[in-house]
C-alpha cells in the first residue's frame, strides 16, 4: 500500500523509507485493524447466513407440515 506525497511519487509502507517511520507504522496498524474487522465481519456474516439458512429450513418444514394437517381437516 503506498501514499501519494502530492509531487507524483508514493510513499511506500516500508521500513526502509527513511523519514516516513510514522507514516509506514500507521498504515501499517491501519491495514491490520482493517484486516481483524474484515475477518470478523465475514465470520460473523457466514455465521448470518447458515441462521437465515436454517429459519428457511425450518420455515419451509412448517408450511409443509401446515398444509398437511389443513388437507387432513378437510379431507378426513
Amino acid at each position: 500500500m503506498s501514499i501519494s506525497n502530492g509531487e507524483g511519487s508514493d510513499i511506500m509502507t516500508t521500513r526502509e523509507t527513511i523519514g516516513n517511520s510514522e507514516i509506514c507504522d500507521s498504515l501499517d496498524s491501519f491495514n491490520h485493524a482493517l484486516s481483524d474487522k474484515k475477518n470478523k465481519y465475514e465470520y460473523q456474516t457466514g455465521k448470518y447466513i447458515e441462521f437465515l439458512r436454517t429459519v428457511k429450513s425450518s420455515s419451509d418444514e412448517l408450511d409443509s407440515e401446515l398444509r398437511d394437517g389443513i388437507e387432513q381437516a378437510l379431507n378426513p
